[in-house]
C-alpha cells in the first residue's frame, strides 16, 4: 500500500511538472504572438503614415487638377440635388459632404442661399465650360510634367497611352485655386464620386425630377377648367433640361481629358467634337422644340453608357 502511494505521488508530481511546463510554454508562446502582432501593427501603421505622406508629397500636374476640380463639381451637384429632391435620409454626413464638396469645387454659397441655386451656378461653370472651343484654355506650364515624369519608371513611357502635347486645353481652371493639390485630394474626390455613382445617384436624380414634373402637371389639370388639346406631361421640365444639359457638358469634357491624356485617341477627338457641337445646339436660345430635348436625353444616356463601358475615367485614374 506505502509503495502504491509513493507510486502515485511520484505520477502526480510528474504530471505537475508536465504541466507547468506546457502552461509556461503556452504562455512564451502567447506572448511571442502579442510581441509579433504588436510588431506587424506597428509596422502597418508607419505604412500608412508613409502612404500619407507620399500622397501628400505627390502633386498633381495641370491636367489632374482640372480634372480633379471638375469631379468636385461633379460630387457637391450631385450631393445637393440629393439633399434637393429628398432622395434619401439627410443627416450631418450628407450635408458636410455637400459642403466639403462645394468648397473644393471653389464655389461660396451665400447666406440663406438654396441647394437648388447653387446647382444651377455649378451647372453654369460646367456648360460655359463645355460651350468653348477646343483647346480654348492655357495650361499652367509649371505645372506641366517633364518628359521623364512620363515614364513608368524613368525607362519606357507608358504602354497604354501616350498624352497630348499641347500649351492649351479644352478643361477650365479649378475655380479654388488652394485645391486640388495633391493625390490624397485627388484620392478623396475619387472615393466621393464612386461612392454616388454606386448610389445610383443620377437616375434617381432622372426619377425624381420625371416625377415631380407629372405631378405639377396633373396638378395644373385637376385647376384648369377647360380641356386642353396638347398634353405636355411628356415635355421635359426645365430642371430636367438643365440636367441633360450638365450630363452633355460632362461628356464634351471628359473626352476632352482623355484626348489630351491620349487614351483612344481619334474616339475621343470625334466625341469630343460631337458633343461640343451638340452644347452649342442644344444651349441655342432657339432651340425650343421638345421633341429635340427628348431625343437628346435619350443620346446623352447612351453617350453615358459609353463613357463607362470604354472605362475613359478609369483609365483616367490610373494614369494619376
Amino acid at each position: 500500500m506505502e509503495t502504491q502511494l509513493r507510486r502515485r505521488e511520484q505520477e502526480f508530481a510528474s504530471r505537475r511538472e508536465l504541466l507547468s511546463a506546457q502552461l509556461e510554454a503556452a504562455i512564451f508562446s502567447a506572448n511571442e504572438r502579442d510581441n509579433e502582432a504588436l510588431v506587424r501593427n506597428q509596422e502597418a501603421r508607419e505604412e500608412v503614415r508613409a502612404a500619407k505622406r507620399a500622397a501628400a508629397d505627390y502633386v498633381l500636374n495641370d491636367a489632374q487638377r482640372r480634372e480633379f476640380s471638375l469631379k468636385a463639381g461633379w460630387c457637391a451637384r450631385y450631393y445637393h440635388l440629393f439633399i434637393a429632391l429628398g432622395l434619401g435620409p439627410v443627416d450631418e454626413d450628407v450635408r458636410e459632404e455637400a459642403s466639403v464638396w462645394t468648397e473644393s469645387f471653389g464655389i461660396t454659397p451665400g447666406e440663406g442661399e438654396t441647394h437648388e441655386s447653387i446647382v444651377k451656378r455649378i451647372d453654369a461653370v460646367f456648360v460655359e465650360a463645355a460651350k468653348r472651343p477646343v483647346a480654348s484654355y492655357e495650361v499652367e506650364t509649371s505645372l506641366v510634367p517633364s518628359p521623364s515624369d512620363l515614364d513608368d519608371d524613368g525607362g519606357e513611357p507608358a504602354p497604354e497611352s501616350e498624352p497630348v502635347d499641347s500649351a492649351n486645353t479644352s478643361l477650365p481652371t479649378s475655380l479654388n485655386p488652394s485645391w486640388p493639390t495633391n493625390f490624397r485630394h485627388a484620392v478623396s474626390v475619387e472615393i466621393a464620386m464612386r461612392h454616388l455613382v454606386a448610389a445610383r445617384i443620377e437616375q434617381r436624380v432622372v426619377v425624381a425630377l420625371a416625377d415631380t414634373r407629372r405631378a405639377n402637371v396633373l396638378a395644373r389639370l385637376r385647376r384648369s377648367t377647360t380641356t386642353s388639346s396638347t398634353d405636355d406631361s411628356s415635355a421635359l421640365s426645365d430642371d430636367e433640361m438643365n440636367e441633360f444639359h450638365f450630363r452633355r457638358a460632362w461628356l464634351r469634357l471628359m473626352w476632352a481629358r482623355a484626348r489630351e491624356a491620349g487614351i483612344d485617341l481619334g474616339i475621343a477627338d470625334e466625341r469630343e467634337d460631337h458633343w461640343l457641337a451638340r452644347m452649342k445646339v442644344m444651349t441655342s436660345p432657339e432651340m425650343k422644340d421638345p421633341s429635340h430635348f427628348k431625343r437628346d436625353a435619350l443620346a446623352i444616356d447612351k453617350g453615358l453608357k459609353e463613357l463607362r463601358s470604354t472605362l475613359v475615367e478609369s483609365r483616367l485614374w490610373r494614369q494619376v
